[in-house]
């Protein structure tokens, strides 16, 4: 073992005022680096600075106890520790032993680090956040100060990892770790609490404003172009935040709130932040409960399917969208607005998504038994489903099974879902249209379409946003619009359809830009399915309907209401 002899000075009360070394074995030499010859006969304070009350106590301990004691140390420069065993095999002689326990110390190290740091991005972990944050809080309280504590969480990170990988996901998360520390002031704190949600602590704060200041250069820092694969994404979050102490009093409630905040804030959108108000803590629990409710519907099967009716100039039916509705059993029919948000949030949407798909088909299946025209059945997919690995799979099975002909199957996606990622989209839209399936483009020109990237995706027909349409008639802009996207979904052999048709000025102006088809109120709201049955059976293709709109025709004739 390694091996050193130390001469102890004392003064003439007998304590030890110098330690010098006598003799070192080769094992100490190399243990320490020291070679004996640079050592012997120097004191050992200064080969070994800083551990003068190391001597002293472990010397006071030997003598009075005649026992050796054993302790460890940091013994040079270079990151080693040491156990030390150390007795006096005589007076005025000490006799030490090294051990070599650096790699233990660095592996106890090791198991606290990881205790509190997150594996990923080893930034520190919940625990770890929360004992600092408690303890700022007991500085603030003394200094009275106020302090702020930010939760952020990405918007669609699922997306990116289901359509670029989880390993791009992980060097994402990285990426806004780094990104967000740079923003930070000295002595604040970010933590990573798990997915993709992140915890910042900003102490100091003089107001509210100066938190905005710091929360702005965050959304902007992360909003910097993250390239992956020589591709180049913006990320956005959404930012929940809570003070000291206006919002809570200690570190559980202060984080509860500003969560509570981010979850208003991914309400209001992508790319939001809030500061916490009492009233948010209702909605949050209101949003709670709707799930909880959400998961027994789904398994109570207490979903019925809509249908509203898509006309051609002519006035002929020619296609008809699946809308889903919730047949709450105290709150009575329940609309998409209120649920579809939480039910993509929870994941239950890949399930209720399924399920519409399924029914729309068998319903088709059955209006052609029962000899009605053949029309269009128009059916959404939400931004989960259409990045859900198997949606091939589940698509293919229900068309199969449904016996419903691929080609009178419409899938809509949202302009905003198709650009997240284009190529990914263009891929997809590829193999489902390998099936015989058409595709619209639902809600056209309040995203962000490339027109590079729309003329390469495999899509039948555009549907335009019925904010455009209510414009028509209030400003010649809005015509202007509407007019334009006309234009351009005809230059690309696109079929177009007018979404939120309500007066009889739109339907005008429409026939007058030559739209190819029309939905909305005007012609008829979303109907069951035994009253669409009835409405395709008299006003379907082919009917002598005279050219009028025919909903309002068998409104007149059979007293049907809107």
């Amino acid at each position: 073992s390694a091996f050193a002899l130390h001469e102890i000075i004392c003064d003439a009360d007998g304590k030890p005022v110098d330690y010098r070394f006598l003799l070192a074995n080769p094992a100490f030499e190399r243990m320490t680096g020291l070679k004996s010859q640079n050592i012997v006969g120097k004191r050992v304070l200064e080969i070994m600075p800083d551990t003068e009350p190391y001597w002293i106590a472990i010397y006071g301990e030997v003598a009075l106890t005649g026992q050796p004691r054993s302790f460890i140390q940091f013994a040079n420069d270079f990151g080693k520790y040491y156990e030390v065993e150390a007795f006096c095999p005589e007076p005025g002689k000490f006799a030490v032993h090294f051990l070599d326990c650096t790699e233990s110390i660095q592996h106890k190290e090791k198991i606290e680090h990881m205790a509190y740091h997150d594996a990923l991005t080893d930034l520190p972990n919940r625990y770890l956040f929360r004992d600092r944050l408690q303890d700022m809080l007991g500085k603030a309280v003394r200094n009275q100060e106020r302090l702020a504590v930010v939760m952020l969480d990405l918007d669609d990170f699922k997306l990116v990892n289901d359509t670029l990988g989880h390993f791009a996901g992980d060097e994402l998360l990285k990426v806004i770790g780094r990104r967000a520390t740079s923003v930070l002031r000295r002595g604040d704190m970010i933590a990573r609490l798990g997915g993709d949600e992140f915890v910042l602590l900003i102490e100091g704060i003089g107001n509210a404003e100066s938190v905005t200041m710091i929360v702005e250069k965050l959304r902007k820092a992360i909003y910097e172009p993250w390239l992956y694969n020589s591709v180049a994404y913006h990320v956005t979050c959404k930012i929940g935040i809570s003070l000291f102490p206006e919002d809570g009093q200690d570190a559980d409630t202060l984080m509860k709130h500003a969560d509570i905040a981010m979850y208003r804030a991914k309400e209001l959108g992508k790319g939001y932040y809030q500061f916490y108000l009492p009233t948010m803590e209702r909605q949050v629990s209101q949003r709670m409960e709707i799930e909880v409710e959400l998961h027994r519907a789904v398994d109570n099967n207490e979903f019925v399917v809509y249908y509203q009716p898509q006309v051609d100039q002519a006035g002929d039916i020619v296609g008809v969208e699946a809308l889903v509705r919730w047949e709450h059993p105290t709150r009575g029919l329940v609309m998409p607005m209120e649920f579809i948000p939480i039910a993509e949030e929870s994941g239950l949407i890949l399930k209720i998504g399924t399920w519409v798909l399924q029914t729309a088909c068998q319903q088709a299946k059955q209006w052609t038994v029962a000899g009605i025209s053949p029309v269009f059945m128009s059916v959404n997919l939400s931004a989960h489903q259409f990045h859900q690995q198997d949606l091939l799979t589940v698509v293919s099975d229900i068309v199969a099974s449904s016996e419903i002909s691929p080609q009178r199957l419409v899938l809509e996606i949202t302009e905003t879902v198709a650009m997240g990622n284009a190529e990914h989209t263009i891929r997809v839209l590829q193999e489902l249209k390998s099936l015989g399936i058409s595709i619209a483009l639902d809600d056209f020109g309040i995203g962000y379409s490339s027109l590079i990237y729309l003329k390469r995706f495999p899509v039948d027909s555009i549907k335009i946003d019925r904010s455009f349409i209510h414009d028509m008639e209030s400003n010649s802009e809005g015509k202007i619009i509407v007019q334009t996207i006309l234009a351009l979904t005809k230059n690309l052999q696109y079929i177009a359809i007018a979404e939120g048709v309500e007066t009889f000025e739109q339907l005008e102006i429409l026939k007058e830009l030559h739209c190819d088809q029309m939905q909305g109120y005007l012609f008829s709201k979303p109907l069951p399915a035994v009253e669409m049955t009835q409405l395709l059976q008299i006003y379907s293709k082919g009917g002598d309907n005279n050219g009028i709109c025919p909903p309002l025709e068998y409104k007149q004739n059979s007293g049907a209401s809107f």
